[in-house]
Parts: C-alpha cells; structure tokens; sequence
C-alpha cells in the first residue's frame, strides 16, 4: 500500500484512503492522516492542539484572579481553582527586590509561584546612571560628533580634487608640475 501525500488549502469533505494532507492554515500547516477507509487521523494539529490546552484550562480560574496589596494578602486568599495573583509590594518574597509580582495559583499543589516581577519599572535613564558610561559629558560627544571632520579650511581643501588622468586639480583645474612661481622677480 502505498500513501498518497496532498497539498491543500483547505481540507475536502471526502477524503482519498491512506493519505497525508498538508493544509495551509495562516502561517501554519496542519497534518491529517487517513485510514484506509478515508477517515482523517489528527497529526498535532491546531485542533488537537486547543483540545489539549482546553483540558489544561479547565480548573483555571481565568483572567487575574486578585489584586492584593502584599504578601501577606495573598497568604490569605482563599482560592477554588488555578489562577493568578497580582501583587503590588512584593518586596516580602526573597526573589523579589521591590516592586510588584505576578503569580501563579496551583490549586493542586496549593503554592504559588512566581511569574512575572515588575521592579524595574521606576528605572532612572538619566546620564550618571548608565553603568559603564563614557567619562565624557553629553555635550562633550555631541560637540565631538558635530565637528567630525571639520577644518578651518574646508571650502580651500573642498577645491582639491583628482582629474579623469589622476593628475591633482584644484577648484577644477590641473595643477601644472613642478610648481612653480608666477614671478621670480621677488
């Protein structure tokens, strides 16, 4: 017996014996294959997929279950299902510095865990913050960077440029060799 592999856009309605469809689905491709009597076996497709995660979810108590003030708060919740707890000042959790805390509820190990902590949030970017900074001011490397490659003399070194021959010019004009005066009456 031999498989017959399909390529669709969407699965069809009858399905050939003892085949593998590949379905486009968006930015995914789904698997299919059939027995020999044409009826579609699910290969870890978005469909069995949801089925699993549905399963998983079904003792979750869905969407932030609590916002509470602290540690101890949440201590004393009373929770009937999986869920999560924001917790404003965690700072009584060892794992957090300060700040808030996001956790996880699991009803079946009755315990907490840490998700998410939020104590970087009050950040200051200010310039003697930065770790490993140069020892330069702003305004220093600003001026660095406007005068990069500026000369006194630029619109002069402007006009010096390169013939077609690669003879030096200067404001278009080759310049003759050897140098030499205009007047040697000096």
């Amino acid at each position: 017996m031999a498989i017959k592999f399909h390529q669709v856009v969407t699965l069809p309605t009858t399905l050939e014996s003892d085949s593998f469809y590949f379905v486009a689905n968006g930015s995914i491709a789904e698997a299919y294959l059939t027995d020999n009597a044409g009826l579609a076996k699910l290969m870890g497709n978005s469909t069995l997929i949801n089925q699993l995660v549905d399963s998983k979810l079904a003792d979750y108590q869905g969407g932030v279950v609590s916002d509470v003030p602290d540690i101890e708060a949440r201590d004393l919740l009373s929770l009937d299902k999986n869920g999560l707890v924001m917790v404003f000042d965690a700072s009584a959790d060892a794992e957090v510095t300060a700040g808030s805390a996001l956790y996880y509820y699991d009803k079946s190990a009755d315990s907490f865990t840490l998700a998410a902590e939020y104590e970087s949030l009050n950040i200051d970017f200010s310039w003697g913050n930065i770790s490993g900074r140069p020892v330069s001011t702003p305004t220093q490397i600003d001026s660095s960077v406007s005068q990069a490659h500026s000369h006194s003399n630029k619109v002069s070194l402007d006009k010096i440029g390169e013939s077609g021959a690669g003879k030096i010019t200067y404001n278009g004009a080759e310049v003759s060799e050897p140098l030499q005066w205009d007047n040697n009456n000096w």
